[in-house]
């Protein structure tokens, strides 16, 4: 193994690169106002106004219309301070805070009829979709925010007193954004790599038409690639917790992702025109002979699409239905045309016996399809299909023409893209591999160090109120109560980011073995791929530590982990908008209390209820509560199956979205009773200027559906809709709300109106 030095060489300009790389990205920002700029402004303006009696009767209006707004505030502020029920809320968090809400609302709209207009019917005026986008929504802001800042700290000098690890980051970060990728000598290089990479398989067989000769084994080829390039064109295979013994790690076997994503796209021939012409392009500039591009890509084309067809990525069964433990042999039985035996000696460098129970298959009939498909398609269509899966993963790192041919599918397919080189280089290559150095200069670029403790306090409060629901409930029988319980009581949590990360000892043993150098960004990319595969691999019949962290703690998303049976809420998540310790508790419960209260419940929802309280996948629901589940869960699905888009005229699938839906709706009510419970002991909170008519109950339910405010252009409300386990932004608000008791109460809502609606589908 090496030694993982970082090649010291020209540094390349980032500034530059980052704008002209790919395309500008969008700075989001909060607006800042310089308190000396604008003294400095008004003086000047003050200078020139008055600089002659012309213009002094323009002055003297000036400060009389100013004085006159200054008037009516402070009459305002007296008016509602006098009343004793509506005290304000004046702090700059506040004020701040009550101008972003009023702004985004539309109080003219009654909010029993169409809360989604009432909370949000203003945003998207003062939000437009940013050219060359294809959404935007206060939370994808709240997002952007965060990775500009991360952004921002990756493009400053590299300094030696840093960590190794960190300098390593930054490398890899400026190489990737810098405008020498795109340099005549640079793009050739990346090319002549690629192509060296390929030859080492054989070559990519359109580049060579009908003088190809296979070079390796389907299973040596398969397992190449998986090692190299962590590519799984045909299945996917990692190393991970048995879900039914999750103290030890096994082989995990499921079926692959497609470059489009969702197997429905595939059925879309508009998608399917664009995306040929992407591989055409990009075969093209390969070197494929123009004459043979197109129908050598539509071969492949021809396979993929069949591939598509025999996966299940929306499976209505559960991880229950799934589950199947296998061995080598048994495998073997079912996918013959592969030899396995010599598949996992390649992957893992090791025999496995062949009767070792080792592998869990949750795609068992795919594995019996892809026997099949194996069998109707030749070698060299197959060998094809493989290395594009590894040229189109790779798309993103390579020079401009690739680049642009990839953004022209997206704009086509989804109306614009979502984010820029500048993202992909952060969110897509380097998340995964420098966690831990991304998290260090995060830490060190803010100054709350009590963010943890903070948090500790408001989920305790959650999790008591939970624990408190579901004692409370009667539609559980005893012995599946208990159990779930238990689950409650024993739930783990991951906060913030791992204490260990602060350790600069430890922070460089952890990526010492990277080789990270500015001399090649896509060389730096399959060195980051290849690293990401042994790691997992090493894993490989290894008991499990629950006390790691499994997932970045630099990434803006919390998770909910069934094995470990832990919420996970990583420190970018800990930012305003979502959280702020000087914000009023009913935005704090609304906002970052229901994102945690929506992990929990992640732990009952479709699939996550059948994991018991140590992370073990086992049945402890008794018959009677669960047949009870299931008829929540079937109302839950009927309720959004009944939405209807009308932007695009399209309606929602209940099902594909049902574990998100059932986390949205218990995750808000739980988050409501949790705040309920902080006013019992803490009392009313003080109001917001602008909004003093709302109380706090009401307050909560606004701060939460402004998560959601947010427009899409047509063409990815429609993707979105169709592929993605997550309701679009204004059904993920209504639905939540729809199926509230307490939203109808706080806004007294009549029977009848369309807010209050019936049956409400409630699961704890």
């Amino acid at each position: 193994m090496n030694n993982g030095n970082m090649t010291s060489g020209p540094q390349p300009s980032v500034t530059s690169g980052e704008h002209n790389c790919l395309m500008a990205e969008t700075q989001i920002r909060s607006p800042s106002t310089s308190t000396k700029k604008h003294k400095n402004s008004t003086n000047w303006l003050k200078a020139h106004l008055c600089q002659n009696k012309l213009t002094f009767g323009l002055c003297l209006s000036l400060v009389l219309a100013i004085a006159i707004v200054i008037s009516l505030l402070f009459l305002y502020i007296l008016h509602t301070r006098v009343r004793l029920d509506r005290q304000l809320c004046l702090t700059p968090e506040c004020i701040s805070l009550a101008a972003d809400t009023y702004n985004a609302m539309d109080i003219a709209v009654d909010p029993c009829e169409d809360f989604y207009q009432f909370a949000c019917g203003n945003w998207d005026k003062s939000h437009p979709i940013p050219e060359d986008r294809n959404v935007r929504s206060s939370f994808e802001s709240f997002v952007n925010d965060v990775v500009d800042l991360y952004r921002e700290l990756l493009r400053k000098p590299i300094l030696d007193t840093e960590p190794d690890a960190v300098r390593k980051l930054k490398i890899f970060y400026q190489t990737c954004v810098s405008a020498d990728r795109d340099s005549p000598a640079v793009e050739n290089a990346t090319l002549d790599l690629l192509l060296r990479h390929l030859d080492r398989f054989g070559g990519f067989p359109p580049l060579y038409g009908e003088r190809w000769k296979p070079k390796l084994s389907l299973e040596r080829l398969l397992a190449e690639l998986h090692v190299k390039f962590n590519t799984e064109p045909l299945f996917e295979l990692k190393v991970a917790a048995d879900d039914m013994n999750n103290t030890q790690h096994i082989i995990l076997f499921n079926h692959p992702s497609v470059f489009l994503q969702a197997s429905a796209a595939y059925e879309s021939k508009d998608e399917i025109d664009a995306y040929l012409k992407f591989m055409v392009s990009v075969a093209k500039s390969l070197g494929v002979e123009r004459t043979l591009a197109n129908h050598e890509m539509q071969r492949i084309l021809n396979m993929e699409t069949a591939l598509a067809n025999i996966r299940d990525d929306q499976p209505s069964n559960t991880v229950m239905d799934f589950y199947n433990k296998i061995s080598v042999r048994d495998l073997q039985n079912m996918a013959p045309s592969i030899n396995w035996t010599e598949y996992f000696h390649i992957v893992f460098k090791e025999y496995i016996p062949l009767d070792e129970r080792i592998i869990v298959l949750y795609a068992s009939k795919y594995i019996e399809d892809l026997e099949k498909l194996i069998r109707q398609y030749d070698s060299r269509t197959i060998m094809s299909y493989c290395l594009w899966r590894v040229i189109a993963s790779l798309v993103p790192d390579m020079s401009k023409n690739f680049r642009e041919a990839h953004l022209e599918l997206v704009r086509y397919t989804q109306g614009g893209v979502p984010h820029g080189i500048g993202s992909h280089c952060l969110l897509n290559r380097a998340d995964e591999a420098f966690a831990q150095p991304m998290t260090y200069l995060y830490l060190k670029s803010q100054s709350d160090d009590n963010i943890r403790e903070e948090l500790q306090e408001l989920i305790q409060n959650i999790r008591s109120t939970f624990y408190e629901t579901i004692k409370r409930n009667t539609w559980m029988t005893n012995d599946t109560k208990k159990v779930a319980l238990a689950k409650a009581q024993l739930m783990n949590e991951f906060i913030a980011y791992p204490l260990e990360i602060l350790n600069k000892t430890y922070l460089n043993f952890s990526h010492s073995h990277l080789n990270i150098s500015f001399g090649s960004h896509l060389k730096n990319v399959i060195g980051l791929l290849e690293n990401e595969v042994k790691k997992n691999i090493a894993l490989f019949r290894k008991p499990v530590d629950k006390k790691q962290w499994m997932t970045s703690s630099a990434q803006v998303n919390a998770l909910y982990d069934s094995n470990r049976n832990a919420i996970i809420i990583p420190v970018g998540m800990t930012r305003p908008f979502l959280y702020n310790s000087k914000f009023p508790h009913f935005v704090i419960y609304g906002r970052i209390g229901m994102v945690i209260a929506h992990e929990i419940i992640h732990g009952f929802d479709t699939n996550g209820r059948y994991f018991d309280e140590h992370g073990n996948l086992f049945q402890w629901w008794n018959n009677e509560t669960d047949a009870t589940y299931r008829e929540t869960e079937r109302c839950i699905v009927e309720q959004y199956s009944n939405y209807t888009y009308e932007q695009v005229n399209m309606t929602l699938n209940g099902n594909t979205t049902r574990s998100e839906n059932i986390a949205d709706i218990a995750g808000t009510e739980l988050a409501f009773l949790a705040y309920k419970q902080w006013l019992k002991v803490h009392g009313d909170e003080h109001r917001l200027p602008l909004l003093d008519r709302y109380n706090s109950e009401q307050m909560f339910f606004i701060a939460f559906s402004q998560i959601w405010c947010g427009n899409y252009l047509n063409e990815r409300l429609r993707k979105d809709i169709r592929d993605m386990i997550h309701t679009p932004f204004r059904y993920r608000m209504i639905g939540s709300l729809h199926s509230s008791h307490h939203f109808s109460r706080a806004f007294q809502c009549d029977s009848n109106a369309k807010m209050n609606r019936q049956p409400k589908c409630t699961v704890f």
